[in-house]
């Protein structure tokens, strides 16, 4: 046993013995996020994982913004087609404000302009920037730190053909190259279903977060929702981040879908076929 910046509690698993399977992260060697346990780290020698695992340092691991359960809510005033967001703990406190640094497209180029957001704590200090890239078979969100070094990213899994059938969109949840979790978003804001849920698997398969979207105005043409994360366990760093960022793009392709004019309308309902209206 030893220690790492007297902050680390090393356990090695058997002499010498490495780990070869997993995508290894396309960096340096260093301590990572232990991709088949998520709540601590794992040494990348440079070449393979190896046994040297950790428990996670107390920056870097825990919850999305530092809470078990984050609610995001369009903000009030917002005009159609706006994506501006507050995110709020359970007790309705505001803990971060996403607003966009780049114009959303609107029907032409919604799955294929870049957007950019940024994250900003109440005081107006920036804490994050979201970008999205990519084209409709390929798309990315980037999550980046103020000095816009990347975090992680969430990537399509999953093709456009499935999404224009079945309004489903699978994502990976990655940091550095490794997939650290999944999920899969029902993008469908035409839906008269008041409540949705998904979960977000880690690579393992367990669950480890759920996503809830509900209606917060009967009216389905207003397609006004509120979005829940519910984080039962913390995790090490980056997966909390990118959780949030997961809570973000399912509101995000909510909005991308349906902006609230007649073209989006028309335009989601001729793309699919009778059994999924």
């Amino acid at each position: 046993m030893a220690t790492v910046g007297g902050a680390l509690r090393l356990h090695r698993r058997g002499k010498d013995s490495v780990i070869t399977d997993g995508t290894p992260p396309a960096v340096a060697s260093g301590w990572f996020t232990d991709p088949w346990h998520p709540s601590q780290v794992r040494y990348f020698d440079g070449r393979q994982w190896t046994s040297e695992v950790a428990t996670a340092p107390l920056s870097s691991f825990g919850y999305p913004l530092g809470q078990r359960a984050l609610f995001l809510r369009e903000m009030p005033g917002a005009r159609a087609g706006d994506i501006v967001c507050s995110v709020d703990d359970r007790e309705g406190r505001q803990l971060a404000i996403i607003q966009p640094l780049t114009r959303a497209p609107g029907f032409i180029g919604r799955d294929t302009r870049v957007v950019e957001f940024e994250v900003r704590a109440p005081s107006g200090s920036p804490m994050l920037f979201i970008t999205r890239t990519g084209g409709r078979a390929d798309q990315q969100i980037r999550v980046t730190d103020p000095q816009h070094g990347e975090l992680g990213r969430l990537v399509q899994a999953s093709s456009y053909w499935r999404r224009v059938r079945s309004a489903r969109l699978a994502v990976r949840l990655e940091g550095g190259q490794h997939c650290l979790a999944k999920t899969e978003f029902y993008i469908n804001p035409l839906d008269r279903l008041d409540v949705v849920q998904q979960q977000i698997h880690d690579s393992a398969g367990a669950v480890i977060a759920t996503l809830t979207r509900r209606r917060r105005n009967p009216a389905p043409q207003q397609n006004r929702f509120e979005y829940q994360l519910d984080c039962p366990q913390a995790a090490a760093h980056p997966l909390p981040t990118l959780m949030f960022t997961t809570l973000f793009a399912h509101y995000f392709y909510d909005r991308m879908e349906d902006r609230g004019g007649v073209m989006d309308s028309a335009g989601f309902w001729m793309s699919r076929p009778k059994w999924e209206q």
